[in-house]
C-alpha cells in the first residue's frame, strides 16, 4: 500500500528487487528479529537468578562469576558491528545479483537481438563471484572465529576457579557441595552465554531489515500534496461553481473550465524551466491535440501533468474535483489475467454487450472472439501453469499482434469513460491510416458523445467528456476541435470548426 502511494520520483527509485526483498525476506526477518529479542530476555533472566543464587551461596566466587560475563559481553560489543558490517556486505552484495537477474529479464529482448547472450553470462558469472568473494566468504570466516570463543571462554575460567578455590576446599572453608555447584553454574553460564551470543549475532543481523523496511515506509508519498492540491482544486470548484451561478444542476459544473494557472515546471533549480508561467484554459467537452514545433517540446511532461502523475513547480493545474482524470501511458500496459479482466479493469461492472460493440468499433476481432469464447464465470480463474510457465488466461498476450495490444489498451480506457483522459501518441502504433482515422473518430465519439457507447437517452444527464492527446500527423490534429501547439513560455491556441 504505501508503494502504491509512493511519489513519482520516490517510485522511479526504487526497484523491484528492492520491493521484492522487503517483501519476501526483510518482513521474515524483521518478525524473526522480535522473537529473537525474547529469547534474549529468557536466557538472560536465567543468567541473573543462577547468578544471584551462586553468589548468596559462595560470595568468595564473586569476581570470577562477574568477570566471566562481562569479558563476554565485551567481546560481543568488539565483533558485533564487524560482524554485521559483514553480513550488511553479503546482503548487499546478493542484492547487486538479483538486480542484475532483474535487469537482465527486462531486457532480454535487446540482449537476445544483439547477440549478447554470451556476454551477459559472464558477466552474470562475475557479479556471482564478486558476491561470494566480498560478502559470503568473509562473514563465514567471521562467524567461524566468533563461535569457539564462548567454547574456550568456559573452560579457561572454570579452570582457573578451580586453581584458585582447591585448596580453600581442601581446608573445608568451601564445602564440596558449594564447589562442584560453583563450576556447574560456571559451565551453564559459558552455555548460556553460547547461545545467547548467537541470538546476539542473529539479531544484529536481523536489525538491517528493520532498518530497511523502516527506510521504505518513510520514503516520500505524494498523500500529503495530492490532498493539499485537493483541498485548493475544491476552493477553486466552489468558487467557479459560483461564478457560474446563472444556470443550475450539473450543468453549472459543466461549464467549470479545465485551466493551467502561471504553471511552471522545473526539474533542478538550477535547470532552466520545462515551462515557464502557463496559463490557459479550456471549456469541458473539448478535444485538444497538443503539438510542438520541435522534438523534445514537452508533449509528453504537459500530458503526465495534466493527468497529474506529478505536479507543477509553481502555478497550478485546475481540474474540477468531481472529474475523474485518466493518464493513458502510450506503451501498451497488460495485468495478468484474460482479455475481458484486461477490458474491464477500470469499470468491472460494465454489461459485457457495451464492450462488444466498442470492440466491433476498434475492429478488434482477436480480442472479440477471445471474450465471447471466455466463460463469464471463470475470468477471474487462473488456471494451472504449462510446460511454457504460461497460464491458459495469459497465453493470449504472448499469440496477439502489438497492435491489438494497443487497441486493447485504448478500449480499456473508453470502457472506463472518464470525463478526463489524457492519451499519451495513441495512434502511433498503427501504420494504417484507416485504423489511425478509425482510433482518431472514436476519440471524437467520445468527447461528443459524452463517452462511447453509451446510452443516448441518458446524453443530458451525463458529464461532457474532455480529451488531451498528442499525434502523430498535422492531419490527425485536424480532427481535433482545438490545437495547442508549445512553446516554453505560451501556447498557441488553434480552434478548429467542424462541420
Amino acid at each position: 500500500r504505501k508503494y502504491l502511494n509512493y511519489s513519482e520520483a520516490t517510485r522511479n527509485k526504487v526497484e523491484a528487487s528492492d520491493m521484492q526483498a522487503a517483501l519476501m525476506v526483510d518482513t521474515r526477518d524483521a518478525s524473526e528479529a522480535y522473537t529473537d529479542l525474547v529469547e534474549i530476555i529468557r536466557i538472560a533472566g536465567r543468567l541473573a537468578i543462577i547468578l544471584g543464587f551462586t553468589l548468596h551461596k559462595n560470595p568468595g566466587s564473586w569476581f570470577i562469576l562477574i568477570l566471566m560475563p562481562t569479558l563476554m559481553m565485551g567481546w560481543v560489543r568488539l565483533r558485533g558491528q564487524v560482524y554485521l558490517d559483514a553480513c550488511n556486505k553479503e546482503g548487499a552484495e546478493q542484492l547487486e545479483v538479483v538486480k542484475f537477474v532483474h535487469r537482465t529479464c527486462e531486457s532480454y529482448t535487446i540482449i537476445a537481438e544483439y547477440m549478447q547472450r554470451p556476454q551477459t553470462n559472464e558477466l552474470f558469472y562475475k557479479t556471482l563471484i564478486a558476491a561470494t568473494k566480498k560478502g559470503r566468504i568473509p562473514k563465514e570466516q567471521i562467524e567461524t572465529n566468533n563461535k569457539y570463543f564462548p567454547k574456550w571462554l568456559g573452560p579457561l575460567f572454570v579452570g582457573i576457579y578451580i586453581a584458585t578455590t582447591a585448596e580453600r576446599v581442601v581446608d573445608r572453608t568451601v564445602t564440596i557441595g558449594t564447589f562442584m555447584a560453583t563450576v556447574s553454574v560456571l559451565r551453564s553460564i559459558a552455555g548460556d552465554f553460547g547461545d545467547i551470543y548467537k541470538v546476539l549475532m542473529r539479531y544484529n543481523v536481523l536489525y538491517a531489515p528493520v532498518v530497511t523496511l523502516v527506510d521504505l515506509f518513510n520514503r516520500p508519498t505524494d498523500v500529503r500534496e495530492g490532498k493539499e492540491v485537493n483541498r485548493a482544486r475544491r476552493v477553486l470548484t466552489k468558487a467557479e461553481r459560483a461564478q457560474a451561478a446563472g444556470n443550475v444542476g450539473s450543468v453549472t459544473d459543466d461549464c467549470i473550465p479545465i485551466k493551467l494557472v502561471d504553471m511552471t515546471l522545473r526539474w533542478r533549480p538550477d535547470h532552466e524551466p520545462e515551462f515557464s508561467n502557463l496559463s490557459i484554459s479550456v471549456p469541458q467537452g473539448t478535444c485538444v491535440a497538443v503539438m510542438s514545433n520541435e522534438t523534445g517540446g514537452g508533449r509528453s511532461t504537459l500530458l503526465k501533468l495534466i493527468g497529474q502523475k506529478f505536479q507543477p513547480t509553481s502555478g497550478s493545474i485546475f481540474i474540477p474535483t468531481h472529474l475523474r482524470v485518466l493518464h493513458v501511458s502510450q506503451h501498451p500496459l497488460m495485468i495478468d489475467g484474460p482479455v475481458y479482466n484486461n477490458l474491464v479493469f477500470g469499470a468491472r461492472d460494465c454489461p459485457r454487450e457495451r464492450v462488444y460493440q466498442i470492440l466491433e468499433d476498434m475492429e478488434m476481432m482477436l480480442s472479440l472472439e477471445n471474450v465471447k469464447t471466455q466463460d463469464p464465470d471463470e475470468v477471474d480463474e487462473v488456471g494451472e501453469v504449462d510446460e511454457f510457465g504460461e497460464t491458459p488466461v495469459d497465453r493470449w498476450q504472448n499469440s496477439f499482434p502489438y497492435s491489438e495490444l494497443a487497441k486493447i489498451h485504448l478500449a480499456r480506457a473508453f470502457i472506463m469513460s472518464p470525463e478526463v483522459c489524457v492519451l499519451q501518441r495513441p495512434l502511433c502504433h498503427f501504420s494504417a491510416s484507416h485504423t489511425t482515422s478509425m482510433v482518431m473518430q472514436i476519440i471524437m465519439s467520445m468527447v461528443k458523445g459524452r463517452g462511447v457507447r453509451l446510452p443516448l437517452e441518458s446524453l443530458h444527464r451525463r458529464r461532457p467528456r474532455t480529451c488531451f492527446l498528442t499525434v502523430e500527423e498535422d492531419w490527425q490534429a485536424q480532427m481535433a476541435d482545438e490545437i495547442w501547439t508549445l512553446g516554453k513560455h505560451h501556447i498557441q491556441v488553434t480552434k478548429l470548426q467542424h462541420s
